[in-house]
């Protein structure tokens, strides 16, 4: 866990961007299918709370993603480059920032590998500490 930090991060092309602070996860690592179908790979992530979360530049350029009517989040990416960005809990307070949309990761480690039975043949397991 980490506190009192202030993060930015944005898209590729630089039309959406935001700034997480406070506290949030170190960074969990989800090799799940779904992750590995959106991102290529597994997926590094941070979670906060939405209170901690604020868009400040280009929130008309979000586009939302919902993969069905039973997912508990709905992925944000950028409409013009697709960077995806984050994913908002429905019914709950979370934000799931992706840690490759972050323009800063200097002092970030994996703290935890979920979903690792999925993980698939053509990586390692990242270490976590």
């Amino acid at each position: 866990m980490f506190n009192n930090i202030k993060i930015t991060g944005g898209c590729a092309c630089s039309k959406v961007k935001y700034e997480l602070s406070g506290e949030t996860t170190g960074v969990i690592n989800c090799h799940c299918k779904f992750c590995q179908r959106s991102y290529g790979n597994y997926c590094p992530m941070l979670i906060t709370d939405k209170a901690n979360f604020t868009i400040t530049k280009g929130e008309d350029n979000l586009t939302v993603y919902k993969s069905s009517d039973s997912a508990p989040y709905e992925g944000i990416f950028c409409s013009n480059c697709g960077s995806q960005l984050f994913k908002r809990q429905l019914e709950g307070s979370r934000v799931v920032v992706i840690v490759g949309s972050l323009d800063n990761t200097d002092g970030l480690r994996p703290t935890k590998n979920i979903y690792a039975g999925f993980a698939g043949d053509y990586y390692s397991m990242p270490e976590v500490k």
